[in-house]
Formats: structure tokens, sequence, C-alpha cells
């Protein structure tokens, strides 16, 4: 069944790296073609990030609910290659 009188309401997702007290952008979705964003970005270390969901450049204001999940995965230690002298590797 499907419901035509759902409005999809076009919102941005944003990444904002806030470490040191400053604001610098690191990643956005801003699609347009429906109501999903996606992002899929590696983070730097002991830094701080907040992540903003805003309503789109032509969207107007509205009060709906939306939801926001987002996933953190460790990345791969790296270990020292003996046969590269010193190069790293990822491990295995």
């Amino acid at each position: 069944y499907f419901d035509q009188g759902v409005v999809a309401n076009d919102l941005d997702l944003v990444v904002d790296d806030v470490s040191g007290g400053r604001r610098k952008t690191v990643a956005a979705s801003r699609g347009r073609l429906d109501n999903s964003e996606t992002l899929h970005l590696a983070l730097v270390p002991g830094h701080e990030y907040e992540i903003r969901v805003r309503r789109g450049e032509d969207q107007p204001p509205f009060d709906r609910d939306y939801a926001l999940a987002w996933q953190v995965t460790a990345a791969p230690v790296t270990a020292p290659d003996p046969a590269s002298r010193g190069a790293v590797r990822p491990d295995t």
C-alpha cells in the first residue's frame, strides 16, 4: 500500500570537524532525488566531529520527524613488514 499523502522532505547531511574550536566541513550529502542521504568516510583519530541534519537548499520550513543512524568501524591495524625494510602493511 502506497500512501500518496506522505511527503518526502529534502534534508542534507553534513559532518564537520570541530577540533580546536574551528568548524570545517569534511563531508556532505545533499541529494535531491529522494529523502535518503549517505556518507562513508575515514575520520582522523583524536579529532571531534559534529553531525548536522539540515533543510535542503530549496526545502521550505517543515515540522516533521526524521531518523538518523550511523556506524563506527575501527581502522585496520598496521604492522611493519620485515620484507619491506620498515614500510607498513595492513594487518591481515
